[in-house]
């Protein structure tokens, strides 16, 4: 049996070398992670600091809906754009929710946005509670009710931005005249 000497000299020459490549690999990797996080972005820094201000100004307009909603404001009207899809039975519908409850609370909760140049379509998750002190005797739901939906707002480019079209269960106009 021969017994291993370890070679002083060439595991000096080895525990340099490995920790200069350590420390080479640890400087090249946060630069390799900083490379990959910036060229995996799809927006330039401008275009991020565009879809963040677009976003918030849907998130605004979005409020204001809600707002001008639960108030029940016929102001509300002011922010659909003109080529709304369906506007006299969808105004027709609102107004008669605000006609026939007293009180109404409504979260809407943005899901995903996506930004074009002819318009925002904003996916939406909404819960609303409608209620009513003295229910008229047309209606033919108990109050409170309480719904909850998915609904995709598209809104226009312009500012402010205005509701173009709602599909899928609407947050607004739950009371539907028949």
């Amino acid at each position: 049996m021969i017994p291993f000497l370890p070679n002083l000299e060439h595991s000096s020459k080895v525990t340099l070398l490995s920790s200069s490549l350590s420390y080479f690999i640890k400087k090249q990797s946060r630069l390799l992670f900083l490379v990959l996080i910036l060229t995996s972005c799809a927006t330039s820094l401008k275009d991020a600091s565009s879809t963040a201000i677009e976003s918030e100004r849907i998130r605004q307009a979005l409020d204001t809906l809600t707002a001008l909603y639960e108030k029940k404001e016929t102001s509300f009207f002011s922010h659909l754009h003109p080529l709304f899809k369906w506007p006299a039975f969808f105004k027709e519908s609102v107004q008669h929710d605000f006609e026939t409850v007293s009180e109404i609370n409504m979260t809407i909760k943005i899901t995903r946005l996506e930004i074009t140049k002819e318009a925002v379509f904003t996916s939406i998750y909404w819960e609303g509670t409608w209620k009513d002190e003295t229910p008229p005797v047309t209606v033919s739901l108990t109050l409170p009710l309480r719904q909850s939906g998915n609904a995709l707002f598209i809104f226009s480019t312009a500012s402010p931005p205005l509701l173009m079209e709602i599909r899928g269960e609407s947050p607004f106009g739950v009371f539907q005249k028949k």
